[in-house]
């Protein structure tokens, strides 16, 4: 409230100061938010001084901010875009970008004001090359699949306006480089063959659409030079003759894929980026197979979704990853058609969850009793309804301690380890029950892996195993494996 017309003319001028304040108090690190307005209704009194009144008024605008902010965070969800009539939020600069030029697509599901796509092409080509990279990999998981959807005067596969000649080129520059200098890296043949069979075209907007495929594709294409061949000229359509064998111990886990593929699906479902999804698979398959499986197995690999490497998958990875979404999507396979009726009980120096078969949580807990409320919050988090049944046990099964130490993959991260257990004992649980046999009966199973021009041929030592004969399996990252007992004829 102010007397004078000169009380009230400071107090706008506080007003602003403390606005401009709490907008960088507030605003994320890496995430995008854009808000249409936002109510505020204070009293103010401007006699008092201006530091106190510009301290006062921060504090109101910061505190409703953030509550506004931390809204449309968790409407987002695990997704890496939430538009609606009120607010938005982006995971990135990148992906804020890339929404605002698929809403030059479709102006009807962007409630903003919408900018001319020639001028968010012209922005993208002068952002952070990592950032436009992100945004090109954006559209690319979010557009069209198929040719059969581009339409004239947009991208392909990304269903956005296409930039002029000049700006393509220009945006084009930033990453792709002729020859193979110092630092170029190499695109594997399947992923090469990936990009062309998504979109055979061979003109400059086919380009830059496989350069975003790329980007979505193998995340560290982002920062790095590009061969310029790679997506201007189709690969070669024979494999070489002389392609080596390489020996696997692991090929269980590609009868796992081939019976339960689409499950494997919906448990990374959740997860906005193709590097955590392929992450959460690294970390199941290390569960699924022998503890003394090595990391550079090459079926490991293609049961992530990778590459197979001299090196191996390096689970370090894994320390930058979230287990939760995954943890959660297990759990919501477990208990989809059944009510959330889960048993706790306490091994060692914390409290296990389980269900008929399946290790759904641990909680750091000496007491089973003191881990109950933990677990109700927990499971109604992720699961978005309350637990029916919570029943505390004296002791911990000799069923659920065996479960526990078939899976537990002691080499992964710790934080990791309850979600892999997780969806490792489901898949186990589901074999035991369909296929009558064990997990164990398919774990250091052998096989020689060598690349085909249809993929990858796996022959397995065991002809009379529980794999499929001739099954063709299509995993994460393009690969293709046929599965086979016995050498191919």
């Amino acid at each position: 409230m102010a007397a004078t017309g000169a009380e009230a003319l400071a107090g706008q001028e506080a007003l602003v100061r403390a606005c401009q304040r709490a907008v960088e108090a507030v605003a994320p690190a890496e995430s995008v938010v854009v808000l249409r307005r936002i109510d505020l209704s204070f009293v103010a009194d401007v006699a008092g001084g201006a530091p106190s009144l510009e301290r006062d008024l921060e504090l109101a605008i910061r505190d409703r901010l953030a509550a506004v902010v931390d809204d449309l965070r968790a409407r987002a969800g695990h997704a890496a875009a939430f538009v609606a009539n009120d607010g938005a939020w982006f995971a990135s600069v990148g992906v804020f970008h890339a929404e605002e030029l698929r809403a030059c697509a479709r102006p009807a599901a962007w409630p903003f004001d919408a900018r001319p796509a020639d001028v968010l092409w012209a922005e993208l080509a002068t952002i952070e090359r990592s950032e436009a990279a992100t945004a090109l990999a954006h559209l690319a998981r979010e557009g069209a699949v198929t040719e059969a959807h581009d339409r004239p005067g947009e991208v392909p596969l990304l269903g956005v306006p296409a930039p002029s000649a000049g700006k393509m080129r220009e945006l084009l520059r930033r990453w792709l480089v002729d020859g193979r200098p110092l630092g170029c890296p190499d695109v594997s043949d399947e992923l090469k063959r990936e990009l062309w069979r998504a979109l055979p075209r061979e003109d400059e907007a086919s380009v830059l659409a496989r350069t975003a495929l790329l980007f979505a594709r193998w995340p560290p294409s982002r920062d790095l030079p590009i061969v310029r061949e790679v997506v201007e000229r189709p690969p070669p359509t024979h494999v070489s003759s002389r392609e080596r064998t390489i020996r696997t111990e692991a090929t269980g886990l590609l009868v796992m894929a081939s019976w339960y593929g689409a499950e494997l699906e919906r448990l990374v479902a959740d997860y906005a980026e193709e590097r955590a999804r392929r992450g959460f698979l690294l970390a199941l398959g290390v569960a699924l197979e022998d503890p003394r499986l090595r990391l550079d197995d090459p079926v490991l690999a293609l049961f992530a979704g990778e590459r197979p490497r001299p090196a191996g998958l390096p689970l370090g990875l894994l320390d930058a990853l979230d287990p939760e979404p995954g943890h959660a999507a297990t759990l919501r396979e477990v208990f989809a058609e059944a009510e959330v009726s889960v048993s706790i009980a306490s091994l060692g120096d914390a409290a296990q969850v389980f269900t008929e078969g399946v290790l759904v949580d641990e909680v750091a807990s000496s007491s089973a009793h003191d881990a109950v409320d933990a677990v109700a919050a927990r499971l109604c988090r992720w699961l978005g309804r309350a637990p029916t049944e919570i029943t505390v046990l004296d002791r911990c099964p000799e069923v659920v301690i065996d479960r526990w130490t078939e899976v537990d993959g002691p080499r992964l991260p710790e934080r990791w380890r309850p979600a892999a257990r997780c969806a490792a004992s489901l898949l186990a649980t589901r074999w035991e029950r369909e296929q009558g046999s064990t997990l164990r009966a398919l774990r250091g199973r052998g096989g020689h892996l060598r690349e085909t021009r249809e993929g990858f041929s796996l022959a397995l030592d065991d002809p009379h195993g529980h794999a499929p004969c001739s099954t063709r399996i299509a995993l994460r990252g393009g690969a293709v494996v046929w599965l086979e007992n016995g050498p191919r004829s």
